[in-house]
């Protein structure tokens, strides 16, 4: 009987070596949690400005959740938090699955919310409920610098958190500063939030 004829891509899926660690973290209840522990075939992206990784993995079922909604889950890699970009099975096999990631800045960025109440002289005051959530820190592009001073804004930093952790805030605190949400953009599961003084107000 004559044998199948193999295509390039599964004799090239037949030689990837699955020797790195990699943990797949999913985010729910305003926790990152380990999902999977994997071994993965890493690769750097070629031609990429910023690091971006292939990572191959062999398909189980927790990666369809991962392919509807990618933004809810990350790569842990050496150290390095990686944002998956990409999805790719090909040929809709369920053989081995490409992600591609790109390695970000997590962090923790602290919303204020104020509400005005009375004191004990019947006088109203500003009172504030301050609240920690996960962000991960972008680039800020020229761009987004001429838009803010338009609106007389010093930009300060560009982060990203989840669309349900995020109330309307025009206040926050982050990497020790005390700083005003100039924008808020929403990007899918995410809200992009762009921080800064006015210019007015710098000292």
């Amino acid at each position: 009987m004559k044998a199948k004829h193999r295509t390039a891509a599964q004799v090239a899926e037949d030689c990837l070596v699955y020797d790195k660690p990699v943990t797949l973290q999913h985010y729910a209840d305003g926790v990152w949690q380990d999902a999977a522990h994997l071994h993965a075939a890493v690769n750097r992206a070629v031609g990429a400005e910023q690091p971006h990784f292939l990572f191959r993995v062999r398909y189980f079922a927790l990666l369809d959740s991962v392919r509807r909604h990618p933004q809810t889950f990350r790569l842990l890699f050496f150290g390095d938090c990686c944002e998956i970009a990409d999805y790719d099975d090909y040929n809709e096999r369920h053989r081995v699955i490409k992600l591609t990631a790109k390695r970000m800045i997590c962090g923790t960025l602290t919303l204020i919310s104020q509400q005005e109440t009375l004191d004990r002289l019947r006088q109203p005051v500003m009172t504030e409920q301050p609240r920690d959530v996960y962000c991960a820190e972008y680039e800020i592009t020229q761009e987004d610098r001429a838009a803010a001073q338009q609106m007389m804004f010093s930009l300060s930093y560009r982060l990203r958190v989840f669309t349900a952790d995020f109330c309307s805030e025009t206040l926050s605190e982050y990497a020790g500063r005390r700083l005003r949400i100039f924008k808020a953009t929403r990007a899918g599961d995410m809200t992009e939030l762009y921080l800064g003084e006015r210019i007015g107000a710098l000292t």
